[in-house]
C-alpha cells in the first residue's frame, strides 16, 4: 500500500509531468539530428520508466483506440510469421524487426500511456517546441554561414544529414502549427498554449528554411497541407466570415503558394531537366544507371538527366515488378531493395528504394501494405470522427499526419528509424489525449 501511494504520488507529482514534457520535446526536437541513434535509445528507456506506474490505468485509453490498436497488432503478427516462414534471410529479418518494428511500436505505447494524464502542455505544444528548436538551430547556423560568406546556404542542411530528413521535420510539424493556427480555438478545447502571433512567427520561420532547404518533396507538401487546410477552413470557418472575406482569403493563399512555388522551381536548376528524366526513369530497362552502376544517360540536349528523378522513378518501376512477381516479399529488412535486386540477379549498387511503399512492399509484400494501410486508415477514421462530430483539432492533426506520412511514403523511405518512431510516438500520444474526454490544453491537472 505504502509503494503504491508513493507510484501515485510521485506520478502526479509535478516532477514527474515535467520530466515527460521534457524528454518528449528532446526526442522531437533532436529525433533527426545526425548522430542520436543512442540519445533516442536513452530518452526512450526513461520514457518507458515513467510509463511504468501508469500502464496499470490505460485500459479506458486501449478501449477508445482499439482499432488502431488491432491493426497495429496484426501487422506486426504478420511480419513476425513472414520473416519465422517466408524471409528469404530471417536472421537478418529477425534483427531489424526487433530494432525497426518493435523500437517503433514501443514508441506508440510509451505515448498511448504517458499522454493519457492531463498536463500543463500538451502533445501538440511538445511537436511545436521540437520543430521550432531544430528550425531556429538550423537558422541560426545559416545566418552565421551568411556573415562569414555572403552567401545564403541553399539545398544545404547543418542540423541533420540532409536536406530531406530536416523537410520531413518541418513538414511534419507544420501541419501541427496551421492546424492550431486555423482551428485551436474552436469549439471547446484549447490544444495549445502557444499564442497566434506566436504561431505566424513559426510559421514563417518554417516557410524561410524550408525554402532554403530546397527539397522539391518539401515543397509539394506543403502546397498539399496548404489547399486541405483552405478547404476545410472554408468548410468549417467559412461561414463566420462571410463569402466575400473568404474570398480573399483564397486569394491571398493562392497568391502566396504561387509566389513560392515560383521561386523554388526558377531557383533549383534541376526543374529544367524533370519532365526528361521521369519519363527516361520509368522506361528504366533501356538505361541500365538505374542499378547505381555507369553514368546517367543524356537528354535530347546531350545534357545528363536529372540523378534524383530519374532514379526515383526508375526504382519505383522496379520495385513495382519486383512485388509483381514476389507478392509475399523478400523478408524484411533496411536495404531490401537492393537485396531483392540482388537475389534477382541483377548486379546493382543500390540501397533502398526512396519510396517507403516499395521498400515495404518488397520486403512484406502485398499483405504488409494492405495492413499498413488499415492501421493508417484507423488513425485517420479517429481523428476525423474526433474533429468532425466533437470538434477538437486534435483529430484533424491526426488526420493531416497520417495523410502526409503516407504522401510522403510515395517517393521517399521513410518507413524506418526515427521518422516512424515520430510517427507513432505522437499517433499514439494523440490518441490517449483524445480518449481523455475532460482533457483540456490549458488545464494542469498534475498540480
Amino acid at each position: 500500500m505504502f509503494s503504491h501511494f508513493n507510484a501515485n504520488a510521485w506520478v502526479n507529482s509535478r516532477w514527474h509531468g515535467s520530466l515527460v514534457i521534457l524528454l518528449s520535446f528532446l526526442f522531437v526536437a533532436t529525433c533527426s539530428v545526425s548522430h542520436t541513434v543512442a540519445l533516442r535509445y536513452v530518452l526512450q528507456a526513461c520514457l518507458l520508466l515513467l510509463a511504468l506506474p501508469l500502464v496499470a490505468g490505460s485500459m479506458p485509453v486501449i478501449r477508445t483506440a482499439k482499432y488502431p490498436i488491432m491493426f497495429l497488432g496484426l501487422f506486426m503478427a504478420y511480419a513476425t510469421l513472414h520473416t519465422l516462414f517466408l524471409s528469404y534471410w530471417p536472421d537478418i529479418s529477425r534483427a531489424e524487426l526487433r530494432s525497426q518494428l518493435g523500437i517503433a511500436v514501443l514508441w506508440f505505447s510509451i505515448g498511448m500511456v504517458l499522454f493519457r494524464v492531463s498536463r500543463k502542455f500538451s502533445i501538440v505544444d511538445v511537436v511545436i517546441a521540437g520543430g521550432v528548436a531544430l528550425a531556429m538551430t538550423e537558422f541560426c547556423i545559416e545566418a552565421y554561414k551568411y556573415l562569414t560568406t555572403g552567401t545564403w546556404p541553399y539545398r544545404e542542411t547543418f542540423s541533420t544529414p540532409t536536406y530531406l530528413e530536416f523537410t520531413f521535420l518541418i513538414n511534419f510539424v507544420l501541419a501541427f502549427v496551421v492546424a492550431t493556427l486555423c482551428f485551436g480555438h474552436w469549439g471547446r478545447q484549447r490544444v495549445s498554449r502557444i499564442s497566434k502571433p506566436w504561431l505566424l512567427a513559426i510559421l514563417a520561420l518554417f516557410v524561410f528554411v524550408s525554402l532554403h532547404a530546397a527539397a522539391r518533396n518539401g515543397m509539394i507538401g506543403m502546397v498539399y497541407l496548404s489547399f486541405s487546410m483552405l478547404l476545410l477552413y472554408s468548410i468549417f470557418q467559412g461561414v463566420k466570415h462571410g463569402w466575400a472575406k473568404l474570398l480573399l482569403i483564397w486569394l491571398v493563399v493562392i497568391s502566396s503558394l504561387g509566389g513560392l512555388v515560383t521561386y523554388a522551381i526558377k531557383k533549383d536548376s534541376r526543374n529544367l531537366a524533370f519532365s526528361e528524366s521521369v519519363a527516361a526513369g520509368w522506361d528504366y530497362k533501356h538505361y541500365p544507371a538505374w542499378t547505381g552502376i555507369g553514368p546517367l544517360p543524356l537528354m535530347s540536349n546531350g545534357e545528363p538527366m536529372d540523378d534524383s528523378a530519374f532514379k526515383r522513378v526508375a526504382w519505383i518501376h522496379s520495385g513495382l515488378d519486383m512485388i509483381a512477381s514476389h507478392p509475399l516479399g523478400f523478408g524484411f529488412m533496411r536495404e531490401v531493395f537492393a537485396q531483392a535486386a540482388t537475389s534477382m540477379g541483377i548486379k546493382n549498387n543500390l540501397g533502398h528504394a526512396h519510396s517507403g511503399f516499395i521498400d515495404l512492399g518488397v520486403a512484406l509484400g502485398v499483405p504488409g501494405i494492405v495492413l499498413w494501410l488499415l492501421f493508417c486508415g484507423s488513425l485517420f477514421f479517429t481523428g476525423y470522427r474526433r474533429f468532425r462530430y466533437q470538434q477538437d483539432v486534435r483529430g484533424l492533426m491526426l488526420m493531416l499526419m497520417v495523410c502526409g506520412f503516407l504522401g510522403r511514403m510515395l517517393n521517399e523511405s521513410i518507413f524506418r528509424d526515427h521518422m516512424l518512431q515520430l510517427l507513432l510516438f505522437v499517433a499514439g500520444a494523440l490518441l490517449a489525449e483524445l480518449a481523455h474526454e475532460n482533457y483540456s490544453g490549458a488545464v494542469d491537472t498534475a498540480k
